[in-house]
């Protein structure tokens, strides 16, 4: 199985700079396109022998997808499956979804960076919500944290 991990070490290396190609209009951030993504790295796959399969799939009852790198000439493959957590409902959600996971799945499974890190901010409340267990950049962790 190392072939195919040496493959990707050589994507990994060989990787632009990711550039964020568009703005989210609700939230006014920027991020990369899943065509940008796409063209970006499907070159680098394809000269390593590498197809992307990117499925839906299901984890439990809840939508996944499931990203597949394969490797032709050793036959091995690495995979993943992310469950798709849909805000709304409908073709249009499913579709949306689809593509965002697609997107972040693929940077995932290349290591790769393109958008701003906002540290999991916009999945949880708006609200200024302080943590009593949360601990600081550089403290530690209190003896009362569970893991």
């Amino acid at each position: 199985m190392s072939e195919i991990h040496d493959a990707l070490f050589r994507i990994q290396k060989a990787a632009p700079s990711l550039r964020k190609d568009a703005r989210n209009p609700h939230f006014g951030n920027t991020y990369i396109t899943l065509d940008a993504v796409m063209d970006a790295v499907k070159p680098l796959l394809h000269a390593e022998g590498i197809l992307i399969m990117q499925l839906p799939a299901a984890a439990g009852p809840e939508p996944a997808l499931t990203t597949v790198l394969y490797h032709t000439e050793s036959e091995t493959y690495v995979s993943g499956t992310m469950p798709m957590v849909l805000d709304r409902q409908g073709p249009q959600a499913v579709g949306s979804a689809i593509t965002y996971y697609r997107r972040y799945s693929i940077l995932s499974m290349l290591g790769l960076v393109a958008d701003e890190d906002d540290d999991a901010e916009s999945a949880h409340s708006t609200t200024d919500q302080k943590d009593p267990g949360a601990v600081a950049s550089g403290g530690s962790i209190p003896s009362s944290a569970r893991f």
